[in-house]
């Protein structure tokens, strides 16, 4: 009687243990995590994200351009689904934020967000040695420094006046990663200025620079003559200029261009002798013209000076490639 109760009992753990074992079998798994999750760059590079918590980080280095779409190959937990799937493609253009949904066996859900992140460094931007000196042809002004971006999209600059106020300024060109060109904007003063420049994810400001007042001399220019291949000249010929007025008016006294002077050195004397010529002025076309006059001697020219109306000297203008001629 006793062997046939040992038998029952050793039955019934058995059964048991079969019951459990079939149990355990067929319990659905819990796991919902994303193991792994991987792209490749443009120029097919494995680009491996970090996942950290429920963020799915992708770093990007400096200068690289992120894809308008990428096809994630994403490693998942035992049994678990994800959507978007692994290998699905993902358009990035539309900067509408990327989640992903991993399902557990056992019904449960984790929500992954997809983050990019720019491994940039820290933008150095040079200081100017000089003085900036405001002219009427000034129309751009440049930034010099390290680590900037190169599409102009990711890239802001702004001009600060002494009272703290920003101006945005236009980006023309950057010559990454060195260089930005930018349009001055309209009414540009003289004063003390500094520029916030902002790519990326960076930003830095420059130290105060100073624009300057022009000198006197850099608002007048010699065109010489149309035809800039002739270099013989004769009694009479008109070497033709432009002025500022205006700024003339605005950063120093109102100048009137009045008389001009031809100068030759003579070897015999050893010295330059100057020769008064007639001057006329179209200040509504801000152009004047210098008349070679008859008095100058033959040969090849040195410069010409010229004065105000109360005959203070302007600027004078290197003429060394004329000859006067017969």
């Amino acid at each position: 009687m006793m062997n046939n109760s040992i038998k029952i009992n050793f039955s019934i753990i058995l059964l048991c243990f079969s019951f459990l074992a079939c149990k355990t079998e067929y319990t659905a798994l819990p796991f919902n995590h994303i193991e792994s999750f991987k792209i490749t760059d443009a120029e097919g590079k494995l680009v491996s994200a970090s996942i950290v918590g429920d963020r799915i980080v992708l770093y990007w280095s400096p200068y690289q351009e992120i894809p308008a779409s990428i096809n994630p190959q994403i490693q998942l937990a035992e049994n678990a689904t994800v959507r978007p799937a692994s290998g699905e493609k993902i358009d990035l253009s539309e900067n509408q934020p990327v989640k992903y949904t991993v399902t557990a066996q056992d019904g449960k859900t984790k929500i992954y967000n997809l983050e990019f992140f720019f491994n940039q460094p820290y933008i150095r931007l040079s200081k100017r040695e000089v003085p900036m000196t405001l002219l009427p042809s000034s129309v751009e002004i440049g930034v010099a420094g390290e680590h900037f971006l190169p599409e102009i999209e990711k890239t802001k600059a702004f001009l600060i006046d002494a009272t703290k106020k920003e101006v945005p300024l236009k980006i023309k060109k950057i010559k990454a990663p060195t260089y930005i060109d930018m349009e001055l904007p309209e009414n540009f003063e003289v004063g003390f200025y500094q520029i916030r420049i902002i790519s990326g994810i960076r930003s830095a400001i420059t130290e105060p620079f100073e624009v300057k007042a022009p000198g006197v001399g850099s608002l007048f220019s010699l065109d010489l003559f149309r035809d800039r291949t002739k270099r013989d000249v004769r009694i009479g010929d008109k070497l033709r200029g432009t002025y500022h007025p205006d700024w003339l008016e605005k950063y120093h006294y109102k100048e009137e261009l009045k008389s001009a002077k031809f100068q030759i050195y003579d070897r015999e004397l050893g010295k330059s002798i100057s020769y008064p010529a007639e001057v006329v002025v179209y200040k509504d076309k801000k152009e004047y013209e210098i008349t070679i006059p008859k008095e100058l001697p033959k040969g090849q020219l040195e410069n010409v000076q010229i004065f105000d109306q109360t005959d203070k000297f302007i600027t004078n203008f290197a003429i060394y490639h004329l000859t006067l001629v017969e």
